[in-house]
């Protein structure tokens, strides 16, 4: 047989052999898959300071964690308990979000935090939520006053027949370096306030959670479990709530509110 005859038999057999080789390296090198956290805030109407301020916390957040496989889903609560709900059981229909974070008096309501399903929720700050299921983590301490956090917010001020001058809140103040940095984020951004702290926080707890546990379930045991240190100090959970949340006195002056102990 001539040696061209051998090369051409050669090549007509090795050709489709390299062709599948490349199709089941192609197979195998998939796009990871990406994962959602959702952020259940108010966006439209009076309540819209309190989701804006989460918003860039949340955003953030999700930049220092470094995280390309976690994206952040912000959707409005609607304004009420009923909106509220309904679009916390949409985001409990998108099998792509594996966890979430609930601000704010509809996001944090029971119809809410019902409506999330087995969707681990985080809710940060006192909105006068209380646990809902093994999903549920409250990111406060316990307070008679379920509008405290609230109080940050001039325009919410008015939902107290008569706005206190002094309250507590579980929320550190941003020091120097987390302002700068929230309002270098967006030119839109405003002074953040205590809750941003909080919201920095959850986020990059749901976001360890998520980058770490492959569904739903295991975010949540995750964050059963979990000992994370930031910028509100060590948190920890038991009976899903902040366990030893420091209650920090909080006083309007110059109707700003100002911590008596401020961030070093």
């Amino acid at each position: 047989m001539a040696a061209s005859d051998l090369r051409r038999r050669l090549l007509r057999w090795s050709l489709p052999l390299l062709l599948i080789a490349l199709a089941t390296a192609c197979a195998i090198q998939r796009t990871p898959t990406v994962r959602k956290i959702a952020l259940l805030a108010p966006f439209e109407g009076r309540y819209r300071d309190v989701g804006y301020d989460a918003l860039y916390a949340a955003r953030m957040a999700l930049s220092d964690a470094n995280l390309p496989q976690i994206e952040l889903l912000a959707v409005d609560d609607g304004g009420t308990q009923a909106r509220a709900a309904d679009r916390a059981a949409a985001i409990a229909n998108d099998p792509g979000v594996i966890a979430a974070l609930a601000v704010g008096f509809a996001a944090a309501g029971e119809d809410a935090l019902v409506a999330f399903a087995d969707v681990p929720v985080l809710v940060a700050g006192n909105w006068g939520a209380q646990p809902i299921g093994d999903e549920t983590f409250i990111l406060s301490s316990a307070a008679e006053d379920v509008q405290s956090d609230a109080l940050f917010y001039a325009g919410l001020r008015v939902l107290s027949d008569a706005t206190p001058s002094e309250w507590t809140s579980s929320a550190a103040p941003p020091d120097a370096d987390f302002i700068a940095r929230y309002q270098a984020s967006d030119a839109f951004a405003p002074p953040p306030t205590p809750v941003a702290t909080l919201v920095y926080d959850a986020l990059r707890m749901a976001a360890l959670a998520a980058a770490n546990s492959p569904a739903r379930a295991d975010v949540a045991h995750y964050l059963n479990q979990i000992d994370y240190t930031g910028i509100n100090g060590e948190i920890r959970f038991g009976a899903h709530t902040w366990a030893g949340a420091p209650a920090i006195p909080y006083t309007l002056v110059d109707g700003q509110p100002v911590a008596a102990r401020q961030p070093e």
